[in-house]
């Protein structure tokens, strides 16, 4: 599939909106020819085609590694959403780890985009995730992801 919709999301100038960034972390996953699907891809995939029917989903990655990109040209939003492993079982979703990268101006849909992976659990993602594995792939600090979080949600 590749990169065609962030080439497309960078020619648009959406990546030159206000980021958010978030770090979750899957409730399940499934398999998709030969990488995995987290339910996070797929929970935020299906709320983009709910705003913008027109939105394109392109992927680059393999077994253990993966990159969904996601843009809603007509609600002018963008999501980069890297999916990487964290533990030896892949099929396994408690060893994988997930940064959102959310390209938006619109604060409804960076609400609404968070609220579907923060929800997945009804008790809140953040009893969930595994911040060391967190910190150890993608090189932040637990303080800064919980404060991120925090700052979306209110909690």
């Amino acid at each position: 599939m590749g990169k065609g919709a962030r080439k497309k999301a960078i020619s648009l100038g959406f990546t030159n909106f206000r980021e958010t960034i978030l770090f979750c972390r899957p409730k399940k996953i499934r398999m998709m020819f030969s990488k995995y699907m987290p339910d996070t891809a797929d929970a935020v995939k299906e709320y983009l085609k709910q705003i913008d029917p027109t939105t394109e989903v392109t992927s680059s990655g393999g077994g253990r590694n993966n990159t969904f990109y996601m843009l809603a040209p007509q609600a002018q939003l963008y999501v980069e959403l890297a999916d990487k492993m964290a533990g030896m079982a892949v099929p396994n979703s408690n060893n994988h780890v997930i940064k959102m990268n959310i390209f938006c101006n619109n604060d409804e849909y960076i609400h609404a985009i968070a609220n579907t992976a923060y929800y997945r659990w009804d008790d809140g993602l953040l009893n969930h995730i595994d911040l060391k594995k967190i910190e150890k792939k993608y090189k932040v600090k637990s303080e800064d992801v919980l404060a991120a979080w925090k700052a979306i949600i209110g909690e």
